[in-house]
């Protein structure tokens, strides 16, 4: 169970990283002209949950946020049972948007530079 608001950055940064398989689910399930329209919303500056919520996407927008939420503050919740330390993943690149959402990745196993989804851009190269 969820509770307390979502950030839309972190819902940003959990679409960018889950887009491919939401968008498979769409296309297998036909709703991808409701995807393409949100991500067309989000693109011209509406906040990701309303853009989301507006298309009636089958996606819970509470557990997705706070899901990314955890994620970007070094907390993936299910290594605590191993006894693993949390690492806080920051690859060099960042989100090209403005605001940037958390989400921090690296090139693919090819050196290709990674996209933001959501954006449809490449990613920014972080300077060091």
């Amino acid at each position: 169970m969820t509770t307390g608001p979502v950030d839309d950055l972190d819902l940003a940064a959990w679409l960018c990283t889950h887009l491919p398989e939401i968008s498979d689910a769409a296309q297998r399930y036909q709703w991808n002209h409701k995807l393409d329209a949100a991500i067309g919303d989000i693109r011209a500056g509406t906040p990701v949950a309303r853009a989301l919520a507006d298309q009636h996407l089958p996606i819970d927008l509470a557990a997705a946020g706070h899901e990314q939420a955890r994620i970007s503050r070094g907390d993936p919740g299910i290594l605590d049972d191993l006894n693993i330390d949390p690492v806080i993943v920051t690859g060099p690149y960042t989100c090209p948007a403005t605001p940037p959402c958390p989400r921090r990745t690296q090139p693919d196993a090819d050196g290709h530079e990674p996209q933001c989804g959501v954006h449809g851009r490449t990613m920014l190269l972080r300077g060091r």
